[in-house]
């Protein structure tokens, strides 16, 4: 086995052009499918995070009712003891409360429509959905709404200003004066128009207590549809003989799903392109490589060498070419992905600058790609089986032409 690789590498080496050629060809190939892979996979990531942050989560508890109707005096008990014993539950995943209503806010400059507020534990909120990571200006304390840099802008308002929040859909006409304390960057939340006030605030304006629309839970990956699942299992165990609905996050905003799977299915798309690239790239590289060599097989042959042992030889040369190309570009995919892990990418370079918008709502100042080591690998393997195919294909067909008297040519 020895001789034969060695061969392998002499014959390799005697067709530089050709053998570098393929090699730059397969681990190009290999690095764009692990870059874009990775970064198409972080980025739906934080498009199902971003978009579900505030309207529902991970996971969602709500009243069987309050998912087909959205009317917020559906609501379900919720308390610290509750928090504690889900908290206990779930470990790392974190439950918060929230109520979600419809409504506008009045400022000296007019009266503006939202896209929805939410009361909002502001201390849970830090702990699950980056809330202090995207902090703008002012600070976060229990008296306060919070609203988006660009809704603040439009509705000029400042930190300290008194805004007036009317609710739109609870059945009694509810308003109440609250000072801005904080704004956050735009891109925290998939929607626009948006205001935060304090959930016990809001609790004591609507006359109820320790009740909530939904308690909803976070971290961890969004789109890990398995560990979504078993948490599910377990809330269902826990709340038996319970009157509430346990849901998914593609249940309760099937919208953003059903436009992440649509984009999933086009990345899909692209990897088979690249798969079906490579292959006829290794292919036709190879069957140019042996047919230029028919006379040395021919010779081969009229030496005793066996057609096993020629096919095994054209294969080691495909795998060795194969191989060493896509490792070359899964590493360069990963350490690309994982430096871009940590620093962001701006989306703003593929639109002249402009911030990413999604259904009319900004997504994310930067994408942050997915390091994923599994899905490497996948690759590289699926593409060393194209090389071994490629060598195969070459292998079998110089097999079928050579004839033992060209080697008297």
């Amino acid at each position: 086995m020895f001789i034969l690789i060695k061969y392998s590498f002499r014959n390799l080496f005697r067709r530089r052009f050709r053998s570098v050629t393929v090699f730059c060809a397969v681990g190009s190939a290999a690095f764009i499918l692990i870059f874009f892979r990775g970064l198409s996979d972080g980025g739906y990531e934080q498009m199902a995070k971003i978009s579900t942050r505030i309207q529902a989560g991970k996971v969602v508890i709500s009243h069987p009712e309050w998912l087909k109707t959205r009317q917020p005096d559906k609501l379900i008990p919720f308390d610290e003891n509750i928090r504690r014993n889900l908290q206990d539950l779930t470990r790392k995943i974190k439950p918060c409360g929230r109520i979600i209503l419809s409504g506008s806010i009045k400022t000296e400059s007019g009266e503006f429509n939202t896209d929805y507020i939410a009361g909002v534990n502001y201390f849970q909120e830090k702990e699950t959905s980056d809330i202090e990571q995207f902090l703008l200006s002012g600070s976060f304390n229990l008296t306060g709404a919070i609203m988006s840099h660009s809704f603040a802008d439009k509705t000029n308002l400042k930190i300290g200003d008194t805004l007036i929040v009317f609710t739109g859909d609870w059945p009694e006409n509810v308003f109440f004066r609250i000072p801005l304390a904080a704004t956050l960057k735009d891109g925290w939340s998939g929607a626009e128009n948006w205001v935060l006030v304090p959930l016990n605030l809001l609790q004591n304006k609507l006359k109820i207590s320790n009740a909530v629309n939904m308690i909803s839970f976070s971290g961890g990956r969004f789109r890990d549809e398995r560990n979504i699942e078993h948490l599910i299992s377990k809330l269902k165990i826990h709340f038996k003989n319970t009157d509430i609905a346990i849901s998914p996050w593609w249940k309760v905003m099937p919208m953003v799903n059903q436009f992440i799977d649509y984009h999933s299915a086009s990345v899909w798309i692209f990897q088979i392109f690249i798969f079906f690239i490579v292959s006829i790239a290794i292919a036709n590289a190879m069957i140019m490589s042996v047919m230029e060599r028919k006379k040395e097989i021919s010779v081969l042959r009229a030496l005793g060498a066996s057609k096993h042992y020629i096919l095994t030889q054209i294969s080691v040369e495909s795998l060795i070419l194969t191989f060493s190309g896509g490792l070359t570009g899964v590493l360069a995919g990963l350490g690309l992905n994982w430096w871009l892990s940590k620093v962001g990418l701006d989306p703003g370079i593929f639109n002249g600058g402009h911030a990413l918008e999604i259904a009319g709502g900004t997504f994310s100042r930067r994408i942050f790609p997915l390091v994923d080591p599994a899905m490497a690998l996948y690759s590289l393997t699926f593409i060393v089986s194209l090389g071994l195919l490629g060598g195969l294909m070459a292998g079998a067909k110089i097999l079928g032409t050579v004839k033992l008297t060209d080697s008297t040519r």
